[in-house]
């Protein structure tokens, strides 16, 4: 799905299905065929109503397929958000250990 996603992006998606397929009509979401295949498309009505067309940006539309899952997305960290919130972390876990063994912060 680039090139809204990058390599390293997280997307977080709901594991339970949580609304009817024709309400993710437009959006994009995480989506299980019933062949197995897996993708983060933006969802379009089909020629029936058990059937979709699968849109992204870099890729030719999937048309008229089953799916067995859809997952909708309910966060997206970008690669870069999660290297800071690792650092930050780091840093934290860092000053912990330090005044738990009795030293003094760093300032």
């Amino acid at each position: 799905m680039l090139p809204k996603y990058e390599s390293g992006d997280i997307i977080v998606v709901y594991r339970d299905q949580q609304h009817p397929v024709s309400s993710f009509y437009g959006e994009e979401a995480a989506v299980r065929l019933k062949t197995g295949e897996r993708y983060l498309k933006t969802i379009q009505r089909g020629k029936t109503p058990t059937m979709v067309n699968l849109l992204s940006f870099n890729a030719k539309p999937i048309n008229g397929v089953k799916l067995e899952w859809i997952g909708e997305i309910c966060v997206t960290l970008p690669r870069g958000q999660i290297e800071r919130l690792r650092t930050k972390a780091a840093a934290r876990a860092r000053k912990a250990a330090k005044a738990h063994a009795g030293l003094p912060p760093k300032k």
